[in-house]
């Protein structure tokens, strides 16, 4: 593997290889049950094949997830097993449709001579389209790229944790149990694991890690271009959809640091799809698993928009209660249960719990439990002090007021969604729905217009209650509200296109209502060269598009931290690249930023032996090495003086391995016994 910042284009050229042929075989796996669902459904969906394709992914990885935890409770997670059967399973499958002769050459030229004639019934219109995905990709990808380039390091301290994981699960086949926390399932590190298995080696590891934040975000994208083309058909809207989302600072700070809630964001975007289209409404099912194996918060998001939608269900005209229970019900939820089993085996045996303690375990995390659970010593992340749930009238009064702040609370909303666009959703917020944007898109608009709704409710929590002791309110702002402005920034775009739209749609009788009332201005619109130029809605969407560019350039700031120096990571390189893993090393400084570095050498033994009075003698520190019979040491220079230095640099059993300016990685070579030292020592 090219090692170093010289060779980032051609790794980032290998991440697109490995993530594009990811996609496709998972695609092509979701395919297959998909396939056989419409041939049960016998019904017209009304999608077109790349909204199949974005499907099919949805549920192919719904259905790698659950084989993986059942893999990783045999330790038996690795390219063959993760990858060979799918392989097989989709060959087949293909020579099923050609046996059915439901793949055939005769099919196959049609589908792309019916792309051809799409392209030339609607040349123009088509191809400004695909220009306008690909100039937003284009900057999209060129601004990430600058980002994630600027520094050796990885973008944020919790990539490092995730780097680890992926390191175990490539190293070991199963996920680092240590640190296998049970509220928080690790569905994520098997997907960002996943194309890395095509070519196994921690260094691509690594880069795939930086990169592929880049082609996710691009993912994201494509998906949010084809929901805003088949709800407004227009190009101009698409553009305004697709410059909200770079506009985004909390879209581009989540899919710059690629952490777990990147997915199932996605997964809340493709749920749009399923909405708008003729799909059965359980496919959801495929995509909350993905969203509660990956980041439970934002399914818990996802939830509550689901629960709203069966609310309207209920109260629309066509409302039909068998349908509604079992379709958007009973269905649904017998599918979210059966798909998230394998989780629940896993952990179940993994951490050698019961089913109590599984359902406690959350609770625990969020404080609202009150049972005092046995778990076992394997269990010991779950160190949440329990809380009653005691919510007291008088500390709502009291906190009421004292500490609120609107305006600031509007402003962080504003910087992390769609800046001063978020404005245009406000207004229509208020808007009758039927009236003013029509009954085919009434339920869709109504989605949107939850999903902003709980989120100001949420900063108004915020605003209002942030230094409450009620536990209500701690999880709505601190666990919840984070989560919730990532999950509901997307519907809040669409949302905003909405309304913009309907701006255009009045300019449009606006321009009418002047034509016939001022001459001058009809003589001017006679001029057929010019007249598009004075039409009101394109004044609108002029300065719309003018106002959105000018807003990206000045609003856009990713918020991510870079904690750790290109020699600390090549230190981790060098422990990677010649020692042989489950080797024991003692580390001098393994807790808070320190940990999230270290986090890399899952696959070692590490002790750690913090430097301080009463501890920093050689003798005591040479008795702890043969106690735990230590093999390695590595320092950070930054935690030990010159004499404990010297101490090391000194004596003959501690053989220098590797330097650089952070970090001197030693090699233990004492066999003699232990009181027979130097007297120097």
């Amino acid at each position: 593997m090219l090692v170093g910042e010289s060779f980032y284009f051609v790794n980032f050229l290998l991440v697109c290889i490995a993530f594009s042929l990811f996609i496709l075989l998972i695609a092509i796996f979701g395919m297959i049950i998909l396939y056989f669902i419409r041939k049960f459904n016998k019904k017209e969906w009304g999608i077109n094949f790349l909204e199949i394709f974005i499907i099919s992914f949805a549920i192919g990885l719904s259905i790698y997830l659950f084989i993986c935890f059942i893999l990783d409770i045999f330790m038996f997670f690795n390219f063959y097993s993760a990858y060979l059967s799918i392989i097989i399973i989709d060959v087949i499958f293909i020579l099923y449709l050609i046996y059915h002769k439901d793949l055939t050459r005769e099919k196959i030229s049609n589908f792309f001579a019916s792309i051809k004639i799409r392209f030339t019934n609607n040349p123009k219109e088509l191809k400004i389209f695909v220009g306008i995905i690909i100039i937003i990709l284009i900057i999209q990808i060129s601004i990430q790229w600058r980002i994630i380039t600027s520094s050796y390091a990885l973008p944020s301290r919790d990539t490092y944790a995730l780097m680890g994981h992926m390191y175990h699960l490539m190293d070991k086949g199963y996920l680092w149990r240590e640190r296998h926390s049970i509220h928080y399932p690790k569905g994520f590190h098997f997907f960002i694991t996943a194309p890395v298995l095509i070519y196994p080696d921690f260094y691509f590891a690594y880069t795939y890690l930086k990169f592929s934040g880049i082609l996710i975000m691009s993912f994201y994208i494509i998906v949010m271009s084809l929901i805003l083309k088949r709800i407004f058909k227009k190009n101009y809207l698409v553009l305004t959809g697709l410059m909200l989302t770079l506009i985004s600072n909390i879209l581009w700070s989540r899919f710059t640091i690629n952490i777990s809630s990147t997915i199932p964001t996605i997964m809340m975007l493709i749920s749009f799809i399923i909405f708008r289209s003729k799909c059965p409404f359980y496919l959801t099912s495929f995509l909350f698993q993905i969203m509660f194996l990956m980041n439970p918060t934002l399914a818990f998001c996802y939830i509550l928009v689901w629960v709203f939608l069966i609310l309207l269900k209920l109260t629309s005209e066509e409302y039909n209660f068998r349908i509604v229970l079992i379709d958007y019900l009973i269905k649904p939820l017998i599918l979210m249960i059966l798909f998230i089993l394998s989780y629940i085996f896993n952990t179940l045996i993994v951490k050698n719990i019961t089913f109590i303690d599984f359902i406690n375990a959350f609770f625990y995390f969020f404080k609202f439990s009150t049972i005092n659970i046995n778990l076992s010593k394997n269990s010991d992340l779950l160190i949440f002090n329990s809380i009653l749930l005691n919510i007291d009238f008088s500390d709502i009064l009291k906190d009421l007021l004292p500490h609120n702040d609107f305006l600031h609370a509007f402003f962080d909303m504003e910087k992390r969604t769609l800046s001063f666009f978020l404005i245009f959703t406000f207004v229509g917020l208020f808007l009758p729905t039927k009236k003013y944007f029509g009954k085919e898109f009434s339920e869709l608009v109504k989605l949107t217009k939850f999903s902003l709704f709980v989120l100001i409710c949420l900063y108004l929590f915020k605003a209002l209650f942030e230094n409450s002791n009620i536990i209500l309110f701690f999880f709505l702002i601190y666990v919840i509200q984070p989560k919730a402005v990532e999950a509901y920034v997307g519907p809040i775009i669409i949302f905003c296109c909405f309304n913009l739209n309907l701006i255009i749609e009045k300019a449009k009788v606006f321009t009418i209502y002047l034509k016939n009332k001022y001459s001058s201005y009809r003589n001017l619109l006679k001029n057929n060269t010019f007249s598009k130029f004075f039409r009101m809605e394109n004044i609108i969407i002029t300065i719309l598009l003018i106002s959105l560019s000018s807003t990206f350039i000045v609003h856009r700031d990713v918020d991510y931290n870079v904690y750790f120096e290109k020699e600390q990571i090549e230190t981790i390189f060098y422990i990677k690249d010649n020692i042989p893993e489950d080797s024991k090393i003692l580390v001098n400084f393994y807790d808070g930023m320190g940990d999230a570095l270290h986090s890399m050498l899952s696959t070692y033994d590490l002790y750690d032996w913090e430097f301080s009075e009463g501890k920093n003698d050689i003798l005591k520190i040479k008795q702890y090495i043969k106690e735990k019979n230590i093999e390695y040491i590595l320092l950070d220079l930054e935690y030990v003086n010159s004499t404990e230095l010297y101490n090391f640099t000194s004596s003959p059993h501690f053989e220098n391995l590797y330097e650089n300016e952070i970090h001197i990685f030693f090699e233990y070579n004492d066999d003699s016994d232990l009181f027979l030292i130097d007297e120097k020592f």
